[in-house]
């Protein structure tokens, strides 16, 4: 995302140098939607984040019991796997991830 909007701004600085102001003006309005976007992308990670921290801080301590959610972090990326045994697979007797 980052890439695109560096790209879209180094376009935008060549339109400008050969006149083409239509194309720089164009070029502007999707860097606009782009950032806003990437915006968007940003606030929904920091949203799953918290939650994540939260269900951890709820659950810790507490025995994992039959038929709860349960939430795994990966220790070397800290990211988070999540199991909720709501949603059953399509395979009889499994639960899907």
């Amino acid at each position: 995302m980052v890439i695109k909007i560096k790209t879209l701004v180094e376009d935008k600085e060549e339109a400008r140098k050969i006149g083409n102001s239509k194309l720089a003006a164009s070029l502007q309005n999707e860097i606009k939607k782009t950032e806003e976007k990437h915006m968007q992308i940003k606030r929904h990670l920091q949203r799953e984040i918290s939650n994540n921290e939260y269900q951890q801080r709820i659950n810790i301590g507490k025995k994992v019991q039959f038929g709860e959610a349960v939430q795994l972090r990966h220790v070397f990326t800290n990211q988070f796997l999540s199991v909720d045994p709501l949603h059953l697979s399509e395979d009889h007797g499994k639960i899907e991830v």
